[in-house]
């Protein structure tokens, strides 16, 4: 069930993944959505399955791999080119968070902001660790490969063009990505 957050021209609203045999969860909060006649907020299919498949499940597999115990991960979509005051959502205050920078070429990421709890969290290398990696799956997942230059005669011959067109054809997002109307995420690990 989504809860509007802020109603304006556009309904962002937050959605919830649960991890399979798990009771790890996923919430994403600015996920653009409509709302119906009857007060329902509702979210396009093809949005819940890109951030169910680029953000909710690499989480949910790189968290697998570490023995940290993250039960629940609240993300805030955010565009670092607006002010936090004027978010169309309420996005916490990152005075005290840690950022990771974009550690994989072609993200559409430029940054992911660490909430925590515990501020001594930030302190414990294996923890950090295990939020980078965490991180670096959000970077790669959200990653596009660029236009490979080449002249327009010799598209069919360019063995680079070849392998980017069947790349593209490989991940089904690639338009999503590039139009973003985000280019950071918040993420508070409890």
């Amino acid at each position: 069930m989504s809860k509007v957050q802020r109603p304006s021209q556009r309904i962002y609203t937050s959605i919830v993944f649960q991890a399979p045999q798990s009771t790890t969860t996923v919430e994403i909060i600015g996920v653009p959505g409509r709302e119906t006649l009857d007060g329902q907020c509702i979210i396009n299919e093809i949005i819940e399955r890109f951030f169910d498949d680029c953000i909710a499940k690499p989480i949910f597999k790189a968290n697998s791999r570490f023995n940290q115990d993250f039960s629940s991960f609240k993300i805030w979509l955010y565009d670092t080119e607006e002010n936090l005051d004027h978010q169309s959502y309420v996005i916490p205050s990152l005075a005290h968070s840690v950022g990771i920078p974009a550690s994989v070429p072609n993200s559409m990421l430029n940054v992911i902001h660490i909430l925590s709890r515990d501020i001594s969290d930030f302190d414990n290398r294996s923890w950090r660790r295990s939020v980078e990696a965490i991180g670096h799956s959000l970077f790669k997942s959200l990653a596009v490969l660029h236009e490979v230059p080449c002249s327009s005669s010799a598209i069919p011959e360019n063995p680079f063009y070849r392998l980017q067109r069947f790349l593209e054809s490989r991940d089904p997002y690639t338009e999503m990505k590039q139009e973003l109307f985000f280019d950071a995420l918040i993420v508070q690990i409890d």
